[in-house]
């Protein structure tokens, strides 16, 4: 069996996503830079926090379906953020399998916090941020078209006008 060999559309590709991969990363560490040094968390530590801000209080499942780590991790990381006082942890009475997560007063903070690391990255993007706001629209499309192939067959087909009859 041979050994296939890559378009260069292929190779342009692949060098696409790598690129961005490096960009996100650098952007995350530098987001983790800020968070620890103003507040003491990791960069996973607030997605848990902001996921827990969006609905109160939360299931762990949902928690960890909406945060991409092994659930391993995300015990480790909720542990932290309970011992630090950001969270609490509780079962349902009428079902004591299902845990259930809820911000503290601390907790309720990730919402200013959030505000002040989105002007953060407003600062370190500004030379770029009209374009950076652009590639935000077009991997928004494109993660859609991944997910959703028949979305994206839809958005090729010509538009049916419909016309009055006279």
């Amino acid at each position: 069996m041979g050994v296939g060999v890559l378009s260069r559309t292929d190779v342009a590709a692949v060098e696409r996503i790598a690129m961005v991969r490096r960009m996100a990363s650098r952007l995350e560490q530098q987001c983790e830079r800020y968070l620890r040094s103003a507040y003491g968390l990791s960069w996973p530590q607030f997605q848990v926090l902001r996921e827990l801000s969006v609905e109160r209080p939360t299931m762990l499942q949902r928690v960890n379906d909406a945060v991409y780590c092994t659930r391993g991790n995300l015990a480790a990381i909720i542990d932290r953020l309970e011992r630090d006082g950001w969270l609490e942890r509780f079962r349902l009475q009428g079902d004591r399998r299902v845990v259930m997560l809820s911000l503290t007063e601390k907790g309720a903070q990730v919402t200013a916090i959030e505000a002040e690391l989105r002007a953060r990255i407003r600062e370190w993007l500004e030379p770029v941020w009209r374009e950076a706001q652009e590639i935000q629209e077009y991997l928004g499309v494109l993660l859609r078209d991944m997910t959703d192939p028949l979305a994206a067959e839809e958005a090729l087909k010509p538009k049916e006008r419909l016309v009055a009859a006279s």
